[in-house]
Protein backbone atom coordinates (compact mmCIF):
# COMPACT_ATOMS: atom_id res chain seq x y z
CA UNK A 1 0.00 0.00 0.00
CA UNK A 2 1.48 3.68 -1.21
CA UNK A 3 0.25 7.16 -0.29
CA UNK A 4 -0.15 9.55 -3.90
CA UNK A 5 0.78 12.89 -3.87
CA UNK A 6 -0.44 14.66 -7.02
CA UNK A 7 0.51 17.78 -8.39
CA UNK A 8 -1.89 19.69 -11.42
CA UNK A 9 -0.24 22.35 -13.77
CA UNK A 10 -1.91 24.30 -16.39
CA UNK A 11 -0.93 22.60 -19.82
CA UNK A 12 1.22 26.19 -20.06
CA UNK A 13 2.91 25.68 -17.66
CA UNK A 14 4.26 21.66 -17.84
CA UNK A 15 7.70 22.15 -18.01
CA UNK A 16 10.40 20.37 -20.23
CA UNK A 17 13.16 18.20 -18.65
CA UNK A 18 16.01 21.00 -19.11
CA UNK A 19 13.68 23.67 -17.65
CA UNK A 20 12.70 21.31 -14.82
CA UNK A 21 16.21 20.49 -14.05
CA UNK A 22 17.19 24.14 -14.46
CA UNK A 23 14.37 25.01 -11.56
CA UNK A 24 15.81 21.92 -9.26
CA UNK A 25 19.36 23.65 -9.87
CA UNK A 26 18.72 27.13 -9.34
CA UNK A 27 17.37 25.59 -5.59
CA UNK A 28 19.90 23.46 -5.11
CA UNK A 29 18.49 20.78 -4.55
CA UNK A 30 20.22 16.93 -4.93
CA UNK A 31 18.24 15.14 -7.52
CA UNK A 32 19.00 14.86 -11.18
CA UNK A 33 16.22 14.29 -13.83
CA UNK A 34 18.58 13.86 -16.80
CA UNK A 35 21.69 15.06 -18.31
CA UNK A 36 21.45 17.34 -21.11
CA UNK A 37 22.60 15.10 -23.62
CA UNK A 38 19.59 12.94 -22.63
CA UNK A 39 17.30 12.30 -25.49
CA UNK A 40 14.60 13.54 -23.06
CA UNK A 41 16.11 16.81 -22.67
CA UNK A 42 14.53 19.45 -24.46
CA UNK A 43 11.12 17.31 -24.22
CA UNK A 44 8.27 17.87 -22.04
CA UNK A 45 8.73 15.51 -18.76
CA UNK A 46 6.66 12.53 -19.11
CA UNK A 47 6.43 8.85 -18.03
CA UNK A 48 9.83 6.83 -18.52
CA UNK A 49 9.03 3.22 -20.20
CA UNK A 50 10.39 0.27 -18.78
CA UNK A 51 10.60 1.88 -15.38
CA UNK A 52 8.26 2.75 -12.42
CA UNK A 53 7.58 5.92 -13.96
CA UNK A 54 10.12 8.39 -13.45
CA UNK A 55 14.01 7.44 -12.89
CA UNK A 56 16.25 9.91 -11.36
CA UNK A 57 19.48 10.58 -9.38
CA UNK A 58 19.04 11.09 -6.01
CA UNK A 59 22.39 12.27 -3.93
CA UNK A 60 24.65 10.60 -6.71
CA UNK A 61 22.24 7.24 -6.97
CA UNK A 62 20.37 5.83 -9.24
CA UNK A 63 16.65 6.09 -7.78
CA UNK A 64 12.98 5.00 -9.33
CA UNK A 65 10.13 7.06 -8.70
CA UNK A 66 6.42 5.56 -8.73
CA UNK A 67 4.35 7.80 -11.28
CA UNK A 68 1.90 8.58 -13.01
CA UNK A 69 1.73 11.32 -15.88
CA UNK A 70 -2.02 12.29 -16.83
CA UNK A 71 -2.86 14.68 -19.48
CA UNK A 72 -6.81 15.52 -18.25
CA UNK A 73 -9.91 14.96 -20.74
CA UNK A 74 -13.29 13.69 -20.79
CA UNK A 75 -11.65 10.24 -20.66
CA UNK A 76 -8.74 10.63 -18.40
CA UNK A 77 -8.56 11.28 -15.50
CA UNK A 78 -6.24 11.55 -12.47
CA UNK A 79 -8.12 8.63 -10.20
CA UNK A 80 -10.56 6.42 -10.25
CA UNK A 81 -12.69 4.79 -7.52
CA UNK A 82 -15.51 2.22 -7.19
CA UNK A 83 -19.36 3.61 -8.33
CA UNK A 84 -20.73 1.95 -4.75
CA UNK A 85 -20.01 2.31 -1.38
CA UNK A 86 -16.93 0.82 0.70
CA UNK A 87 -17.32 -2.30 2.20
CA UNK A 88 -16.18 -0.97 5.38
CA UNK A 89 -15.47 2.53 6.99
CA UNK A 90 -13.87 3.38 9.69
CA UNK A 91 -11.47 6.52 11.06
CA UNK A 92 -8.69 4.67 9.56
CA UNK A 93 -10.06 4.46 6.31
CA UNK A 94 -12.30 3.18 3.71
CA UNK A 95 -11.48 -0.31 2.34
CA UNK A 96 -13.51 -1.80 -1.09
CA UNK A 97 -12.83 -5.31 -1.67
CA UNK A 98 -12.49 -5.87 -5.14
CA UNK A 99 -15.55 -7.74 -7.34
CA UNK A 100 -15.78 -9.33 -10.47
CA UNK A 101 -18.42 -6.81 -11.43
CA UNK A 102 -16.65 -3.74 -10.28
CA UNK A 103 -16.49 -1.10 -12.97
CA UNK A 104 -14.29 2.09 -12.13
CA UNK A 105 -15.50 5.72 -12.50
CA UNK A 106 -13.27 8.67 -13.19
CA UNK A 107 -12.61 10.79 -10.25
CA UNK A 108 -13.24 14.67 -11.40
CA UNK A 109 -10.04 16.61 -10.39
CA UNK A 110 -12.14 19.93 -9.24
CA UNK A 111 -14.82 18.49 -7.46
CA UNK A 112 -11.94 16.65 -5.65
CA UNK A 113 -10.19 19.87 -5.36
CA UNK A 114 -13.59 21.78 -3.93
CA UNK A 115 -13.88 18.79 -1.37
CA UNK A 116 -10.57 19.94 -0.30
CA UNK A 117 -11.13 23.52 -0.09
CA UNK A 118 -9.03 24.50 -3.10
CA UNK A 119 -9.88 27.40 -5.42
CA UNK A 120 -7.88 25.84 -8.17
CA UNK A 121 -9.31 24.70 -10.88
CA UNK A 122 -7.90 22.42 -13.66
CA UNK A 123 -9.26 21.31 -17.58
CA UNK A 124 -8.89 19.40 -20.49
CA UNK A 125 -5.62 19.23 -21.93
CA UNK A 126 -3.60 19.93 -18.36
CA UNK A 127 -1.32 17.33 -16.44
CA UNK A 128 -1.06 15.56 -13.39
CA UNK A 129 1.82 14.12 -11.95
CA UNK A 130 1.20 11.35 -9.09
CA UNK A 131 4.05 10.01 -6.97
CA UNK A 132 3.59 6.89 -5.39
CA UNK A 133 5.02 6.26 -2.22
CA UNK A 134 5.55 3.30 -0.25
CA UNK A 135 8.46 2.49 2.72
CA UNK A 136 11.56 3.62 0.96
CA UNK A 137 13.08 6.57 2.87
CA UNK A 138 14.71 7.91 -0.16
CA UNK A 139 11.94 8.14 -2.55
CA UNK A 140 9.73 10.04 -0.71
CA UNK A 141 13.06 12.63 -0.42
CA UNK A 142 13.43 13.13 -3.86
CA UNK A 143 9.31 13.21 -4.58
CA UNK A 144 9.43 15.62 -2.16
CA UNK A 145 11.53 17.79 -3.99
CA UNK A 146 10.19 16.66 -7.64
CA UNK A 147 6.64 17.92 -6.31
CA UNK A 148 7.88 21.12 -4.44
CA UNK A 149 9.80 21.96 -7.77
CA UNK A 150 6.55 21.60 -10.12
CA UNK A 151 4.80 24.08 -7.01
CA UNK A 152 7.45 26.47 -6.82
CA UNK A 153 8.70 27.13 -10.59
CA UNK A 154 5.78 26.25 -12.49
CA UNK A 155 2.70 27.71 -10.18
CA UNK A 156 1.56 23.37 -9.88
CA UNK A 157 -1.08 22.79 -7.05
CA UNK A 158 -0.31 20.22 -4.81
CA UNK A 159 -2.57 17.53 -3.09
CA UNK A 160 -2.29 14.46 -0.85
CA UNK A 161 -5.86 13.15 -0.28
CA UNK A 162 -5.37 10.58 2.41
CA UNK A 163 -4.91 13.20 5.23
CA UNK A 164 -6.42 16.44 2.67
CA UNK A 165 -3.31 18.53 2.66
CA UNK A 166 -3.15 20.57 -0.31
CA UNK A 167 -2.01 24.25 -1.63
CA UNK A 168 0.52 25.91 -3.65
CA UNK A 169 3.72 27.20 -1.93
CA UNK A 170 3.19 26.35 1.28
CA UNK A 171 2.09 22.85 0.66
CA UNK A 172 5.88 22.99 -1.33
CA UNK A 173 7.58 24.50 2.30
CA UNK A 174 5.86 21.23 3.95
CA UNK A 175 7.04 18.63 1.61
CA UNK A 176 11.11 20.09 1.97
CA UNK A 177 10.36 20.36 5.32
CA UNK A 178 9.43 16.21 5.43
CA UNK A 179 12.30 15.46 3.35
CA UNK A 180 15.00 17.92 5.63
CA UNK A 181 12.92 15.98 8.47
CA UNK A 182 13.85 12.74 7.01
CA UNK A 183 17.35 13.27 6.14
CA UNK A 184 17.86 14.18 9.91
CA UNK A 185 16.45 10.81 11.15
CA UNK A 186 19.81 9.22 9.50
Amino acid sequence: MGVDYNVALLHANWPTVQAFQQCIDRQGWPIKLAKNDDARWQKPLDYVPKTLGLPVEFKGEPLELEASFVILSSTKSFAYSFDRPPDHQSNNGTTFVLRPEDVLKPVEINETLSRLGADARFNDGDHVLTLTFRSEKKEWQAGAYILAGLIKCFDGYGFELQAGEHGRSDFADSLLKEAADLESKK
